[in-house]
């Protein structure tokens, strides 16, 4: 009766990280958002996150990353991306350790940069129609990327980078206290804040008009052509 009594007053709760998957490639909790019409707080970070959300999107729906996006926005959604600097000195590093060519890492940053053009275009053609509230920011970071971290609303997902494996063939964990939450996610707020000279799309709905970053995503687009030729 005293345990019972404990328990009911001091009830066990879990921390740290629970495995949720073993591949978190095509995992559905990544994608509850997608289907989501309420307005949100979304944070996406990995090495070429937009190339991969894109793929799995097309995969699930037929839909497009960035017209998901913008519907997003249109209820309302602030958003966050971080995606690897193709510049980073160790990008071939990155590329070897994750079992994959340079050419592959860097394929699937310049799809993730062809994304943001694209859903720069819908901003710029549709930001009057969307609400105050939206926000979106877009940055590449030169970090060494540990972990892709995934963020809706109160739940986050984190997948680790491992040797000779790639990936998104890694399992997907879940952050399950509040104090694990915050430590990963005050990782990716400072890497964001850092990277602020290195925004490729903003918007925030109470300021008016998107800034698209052409200069920068040429410069970025530039140095992957130089890498793989």
């Amino acid at each position: 009766m005293e345990v019972h009594r404990l328990l009911c007053e001091r009830p066990t709760q879990m921390t740290g990280i629970r495995k949720l998957d073993e591949v978190r490639r095509n995992f559905s909790g990544y994608y509850q958002w997608v289907n989501e019409q309420k307005r949100q707080t979304l944070f996406f970070a990995g090495r070429s996150v937009l190339q991969r959300i894109d793929a799995d999107i097309r995969d699930r729906t037929g839909a497009a990353a960035e017209d998901v996006l913008l519907r997003r926005l249109r209820e309302g959604s602030v958003i966050d991306i971080l995606f690897l600097d193709p510049r980073i000195s160790i990008i071939s590093r990155l590329a070897q350790e994750e079992g994959q060519t340079l050419n592959a890492m860097l394929g699937d940053i310049k799809v993730s940069l062809g994304v943001c053009r694209k859903l720069a275009g819908l901003l710029d053609a549709h930001w009057q129609e969307l609400p105050a509230r939206a926000a979106l920011s877009i940055r590449v970071y030169d970090r060494v990327p540990y972990f892709a971290y995934h963020r809706q609303d109160g739940e986050a997902i984190v997948g680790f980078y491992f040797d000779s494996a790639k990936g998104s063939t890694s399992a997907a964990y879940e952050l399950v206290d509040d104090e694990t939450k915050e430590a990963f996610e005050d990782h990716f707020k400072k890497i964001g804040s850092d990277a602020a000279t290195n925004t490729i799309v903003e918007f925030d709905g109470a300021r008016g008009r998107p800034k698209f970053n052409a200069p920068l995503v040429e410069e970025l687009e530039k140095s992957i052509e130089a890498k793989t030729t």
